[in-house]
């Protein structure tokens, strides 16, 4: 783990490390991926990705297909749990409508086509991002049971999803969806 440092980049030298089962990059400062993140698709044994609290824009997408094995992916934001005694209850639609991220944000508005290649994916975080739909090709991910993608811009949901075989849980609260189809 190289979780709660004060990394920007991600190193391209984890890809000398072919047997690397979990990365835990979490709570640092990410915006890129050394080498544009070509050497990611090297851990091919990865079951475990945990950037969530960076600052990323972007997922290789090419990349992040060769990751088969991946089990959980984390690209979500993370805050302080709020106190149950304050009204921060209420910050997780704080920013529905605003324009910015919370600082420690990563700032996806997408998610490569390559994500449907995860197979063996079963959790997916994407928690207060700036996506603005899910892409078709989660239908592919036919191990996904637990889909969180709260506090984004999602309008909508494509069709598929609720027949996703595994599929036992999506939470899509403050997001902008305006209808809701059976399933969801």
């Amino acid at each position: 783990t190289v979780s709660k440092n004060q990394l920007v980049v991600l190193p391209s030298s984890l890809s000398a490390l072919p047997a690397l089962t979990a990365l835990d990059a979490s709570f640092n400062a990410i915006s890129t991926w050394e080498g544009g993140g070509a050497w990611l698709g090297s851990l091919t044994g990865l079951t475990n990705l945990n950037l969530m609290a960076n600052r990323l824009d972007s997922v290789p997408a090419d990349e992040l297909g060769k990751l088969t094995d991946l089990i959980s992916l984390g690209l979500k934001c993370a805050r302080a749990a709020p106190s149950h005694h304050s009204l921060r209850q209420l910050a997780p639609c704080r920013r529905q409508h605003g324009t910015r991220p919370h600082r420690r944000s990563n700032r996806l508005t997408s998610l490569p086509p390559t994500v449907g290649k995860l197979t063996k994916l079963v959790h997916l975080f994407l928690t207060d991002n700036l996506l603005e739909t899910l892409p078709i090709e989660l239908t592919g991910c036919v191990s996904l049971r637990k889909i969180q993608a709260a506090s984004n811009r999602i309008s909508s949901v494509p069709d598929g999803l609720e027949a996703m075989p595994e599929l036992e849980f999506m939470r899509l609260p403050c997001n902008r969806l305006t209808v809701r189809r059976a399933g969801f």
